[in-house]
């Protein structure tokens, strides 16, 4: 697919975008790739950029700064806005923003082979969360070390740590929330749709709500209705996601943050925790059966239709459902579930990207400045009031000390509307009243800084496209009908032991 040069704004690209559908490497396919990578970079490697959180133009002679992401998934453009921001601020250093693909593997593929290839045709990469620390360990992009104020959330933070060092800012960053039909609960009664409207906070309480909806509702009226629930379970990231918010809400776990592998105490927790997942998934009044191949946009439509009263998805969601529910009214979202009543909120995988410098840049010292500017305090505001989650913690605050949108008005008010892309898309166009409170902010701003508080990161190691192929390849099996024998945690943790060491 040919590279597009050209504004980064409002393209939409298929619902999997930002999971990694298609082919994934196997672990050996992996220790393989980064080994000839490693190889490729060539030279010495580059000092670290210090002193890089500057928001302010660089010194230095013109230059044109090329930036390779995927699509503006926000839906308001608000990143390309961004960028013509940078270029009306710095005419002499402007950024030339190269699309590639929408596919999340072709366009790791494509950020590979333009690096590998020693021509220097980028200079930043907007790099999804779970890559950094592959690109970091291939010699792709350069060292960044913190020298901001620590205003960076700190799930945020992680994500751009690797091997005790620090490789590009978090640009945005995501956290999966609930969200709930309060049309359907209140039709049916339940205890969670009383004036509040605070939704369950906790799996029973869920499981209590979908039983009563399942009872008490009219079918007669509400003929789309099919289950309870709906979340990503289709064979790619999604089914990752799901597995691990399921294993760590049991306090399970499947390799260490920084990608080891754990030991066999927390095996039990974490097959506690798939298979409180398939027994959900079993339940058809819990969750119809298009679960399993479901994607962001699937289950999107889905609890868009009422055919479901709960909806496992990301922030983009909300501005996307506001198109045609009214939010408070027909639809709300709260914090993932508690595993038990009384517990703490559930824990999600954080999604979201990160901004690095590339080796071979011919000026590193303008990439990294742009980087500064993008997620800036100010930046990252425009980013949350554009609907995406930013990545520092000021943005979510109120009153006259918090950050300003430099934006015009309106550039990024509401996102244009269309059809949704995934995780990381954002709100379109419309209903921008009924989105946002009196300080700008989108409604479930202080929602999501709860979610964000307690997310998690995947494992930051180089081999996580094998460990994500592995945990889909068995968690899959384990959600098929009974047969025959079905792996289990002791199975999947002694394959992951092997791919995160380098095996296959």
């Amino acid at each position: 697919m040919r590279n597009r040069v050209r504004q980064w704004a409002g393209h939409r690209g298929a619902g999997r975008a930002p999971g990694r559908p298609g082919h994934r490497p196997g672990a050996l396919a992996a220790a393989l790739l980064l080994a000839g990578l490693a190889g490729c970079t060539g030279g010495d490697t580059p000092a670290p950029l210090y002193g890089t959180d500057t928001t302010g133009c660089p010194d230095g002679p013109p230059s044109v700064i090329r930036l390779a992401t995927g699509s503006d998934l926000s839906g308001s453009g608000v990143r390309g806005r961004l960028v013509e921001e940078w270029n009306r601020r710095c005419p002499g250093h402007p950024v030339r923003v190269v699309e590639l693909s929408a596919d999340a593997d072709l366009q790791r593929s494509q950020m590979v082979a333009a690096e590998q290839s020693g021509g220097a045709r980028y200079d930043v990469l907007n790099l999804d969360v779970t890559w950094t620390a592959e690109f970091a360990e291939a010699g792709l992009i350069r060292e960044l070390p913190w020298t901001d104020d620590g205003d960076f959330l700190d799930s945020a933070r992680r994500t751009v740590e690797f091997d005790h060092r620090v490789w590009g800012r978090p640009f945005n960053t995501d956290a999966g929330l609930l969200y709930y039909r309060l049309d359907l609960l209140r039709a049916a009664r339940t205890p969670d749709s009383g004036p509040d409207g605070r939704g369950p906070a906790d799996w029973p309480g869920l499981k209590r709500d979908v039983e009563q909806v399942d009872a008490a509702l009219d079918r007669g009226v509400h003929t789309a209705y099919q289950a309870g629930y709906i979340t990503q379970l289709g064979d790619y990231e999604g089914l990752t996601v799901n597995a691990l918010e399921a294993i760590w809400g049991a306090g399970g776990e499947l390799a260490g943050a920084d990608g080891t592998p754990v030991d066999g105490s927390l095996q039990v927790r974490a097959q506690s925790g798939l298979d409180a997942l398939a027994a959900r998934y079993h339940d058809r009044r819990m969750m119809p059966a298009s679960a399993r191949s479901a994607d962001e946009t699937e289950s999107l439509r889905a609890f868009a239709a009422g055919e479901v009263v709960f909806m496992r998805n990301w922030p983009y969601a909300y501005g996307v459902l506001a198109q045609t529910l009214v939010p408070g009214r027909d639809f709300e979202v709260t914090t993932l579930p508690a595993r038990d009543p009384g517990g703490a909120p559930g824990v999600s995988v954080l999604g979201g990207q990160n901004l690095a410098v590339t080796t071979e840049s011919a000026h590193p010292e303008a990439a990294a400045a742009l980087i500064g500017f993008l997620t800036g305090r100010e930046s990252e505001r425009c980013l949350l009031e554009g609907g995406l989650a930013a990545t520092r913690d000021s943005a979510y605050a109120g009153g006259p000390g918090a950050p300003h949108c430099p934006l015009t008005a309106g550039s990024s008010a509401g996102p244009s509307a269309g059809p949704s892309a995934g995780p990381s898309a954002g709100e379109p166009e419309g209903r921008a009243g009924a989105v946002r409170g009196a300080d700008g902010l989108p409604r479930y701003a202080q929602t999501l800084r709860r979610a964000l508080g307690s997310a998690r990161p995947r494992p930051a190691t180089p081999y996580y496209e094998a460990f994500t192929h592995e945990v889909q390849a068995q968690v899959g099996r384990m959600l098929e009908p009974a047969g025959g024998p079905l792996p289990t945690a002791d199975d999947l943790d002694r394959r992951l032991a092997a791919v995160l060491r380098g095996g296959n």
